[in-house]
């Protein structure tokens, strides 16, 4: 008898290991487009292989994502009612057979049956539409979608037994992708900053055979410009910059800018005078890491990717100079330019701090500017000369061609806001001789829009030939 019972414990002791082992919990992300809505989050089961019924599902977290709607549902606030077999698992996937005979259904609702707030998957038009519905407010408005279907799919994918519960919005989503459009753009106009330096930014607009070193802080990067008159009347600027800058989630290293232009300064006609100029700039192969933040229901998660960009501009500007003194020197234009920004495709990199992780294609971010600007530099004495500037420009026109892909969100096109935004800029010089100059220059852009304010100063040497 002893021997038996021993025998019998044993068993007992294995059985209850082996059922314990089996009821590892498993925890499906459910990333799921319906329509032009989502259902985005965690749905949490026992661990039971094969056909499900409703107390297999222990646990759920669901963002219900209409049109201009969204709604939460967990747990905590609803109920899940799974009638038929249709609604099956393995270790890898949550999924339904849309095809499966009988009335079959997973449904997913604050307020059963009540016709509000619910994710229902159906395969006969009974409860609900056949196919899939998410409703985040009444089945009755405009927020609501549906989407027939067929067969047998996959409604969550398997992230281990200790994921925690994301989910995130809609709104969540799109405002993380109007961020990063945002970056991107203060990316372009931090470029063309770069390149309006390299020729003459900051200098007077007169001043004959010229050129200069330099290094920048804020954005590191070493340059050297230039300025040789062809003819009395026409001057061929050109410029070369290497390093690296962050701007609003942007960070851009391996950054080779060359810049170059023309400008046809009249100078026979006399101390007053028009002046015009064209020119342009490529930054060819940049290397480009971007930081896509959003919210979701664990906290703050951030999509983080690497590719290359090429930065290019052209410009033409129509001004006047008047050479008030043999001191002060005062100017104004209006210019025009196109700036091109192109970006091969890309994937972030997903996991816990990403769990709704993008892929960007290949495409060209492209924006029109307008802009008005002046200058004035005064020479205090013999030695010491400063310099202002500043100018407003409005983009217009622009477009972007790079479209994202977010499961469960499906694909979206970067937006391109127009925005208008201001650059002062300042120089402070010595005159070491009546040839060589050291100077301290400072620069920045400044928008209450999406890209803010940046500033990058620096400073170099300049000698006239």
């Amino acid at each position: 008898m002893r021997i038996v019972s021993l025998g019998c414990l044993a068993l007992a002791a294995i059985t209850l290991f082996d059922r314990s082992a089996s009821a590892q919990s498993i925890t499906y992300v459910v990333k799921q487009q319906i329509g032009q809505g989502s259902v985005i989050g965690q749905i949490t089961t026992d661990g039971t292989a094969g056909t499900l019924a409703a107390t297999n599902i222990t646990a759920w977290n669901l963002a219900l994502n209409g049109v201009g709607a969204t709604f939460n549902i967990t747990n905590a606030n609803s109920s899940v009612v799974i009638q038929g077999g249709a609604t099956s698992a393995t270790a890898q996937n949550l999924s339904f057979n849309y095809a499966a005979a009988g009335e079959n259904y997973l449904l997913f609702q604050q307020g059963l049956y009540s016709g509000t707030h619910y994710w229902c998957n159906d395969s006969s038009a009974g409860v609900c539409k056949q196919g899939a519905s998410v409703v985040p407010n009444s089945a009755f408005d405009s927020a609501a979608q549906f989407e027939a279907r067929t067969g047998s799919q996959v409604l969550g994918t398997a992230s281990g037994a200790t994921s925690p519960i994301f989910v995130t919005t809609t709104d969540a989503l799109n405002q993380s992708l109007n961020n990063l459009a945002a970056s991107q753009k203060a990316q372009l106009i931090t470029a063309n900053l770069f390149s309006q330096v390299l020729l003459g930014k900051n200098e007077q607009v007169s001043c004959g055979d010229c050129g200069g070193a330099g290094a920048t802080f804020g954005s590191l990067s070493v340059s050297a410009h230039g300025r040789k008159a062809i003819t009395n009347e026409l001057t061929a600027l050109f410029g070369i910059a290497v390093g690296r800058y962050e701007e609003k989630g942007a960070f851009i290293t391996n950054s080779y800018t060359f810049a170059g232009g023309l400008r046809y300064d009249p100078s026979n006609m006399g101390s007053s005078r028009p002046y015009f100029e064209l020119g342009g700039a490529v930054a060819p192969d940049q290397h480009a890491t971007y930081q896509r933040p959003y919210m979701t229901g664990t906290g703050l998660a951030t999509g983080i990717g690497q590719t290359k960009t090429t930065n290019m501009s052209v410009y033409a500007r129509a001004g006047w100079v008047s050479r008030l003194t043999r001191r002060d020197e005062l100017a104004g234009a209006i210019s025009y330019g196109h700036s091109w920004q192109i970006q091969h495709s890309y994937a972030e990199a997903t996991g816990p701090d990403n769990p709704f992780d993008a892929q960007y294609s290949r495409g060209i971010n492209e924006v029109n500017m307008a802009g008005v600007s002046a200058q004035y530099s005064h020479l205090f004495g013999r030695r010491l000369e400063l310099g202002v500037d500043g100018s407003v420009s409005r983009s217009f026109g622009s477009r972007n061609s790079i479209v994202t892909t977010i499961d469960g969100f499906g694909q979206n096109a970067l937006p391109a806001h127009e925005i208008t935004y201001f650059e002062p800029g300042g120089r402070l010089s010595y005159r070491v001789s009546r040839r060589l100059k050291i100077d301290t220059f400072i620069n920045a852009t400044m928008s209450n829009q999406s890209i803010g304010i940046s500033e990058h100063g620096g400073f170099g040497v300049n000698l006239s030939f």
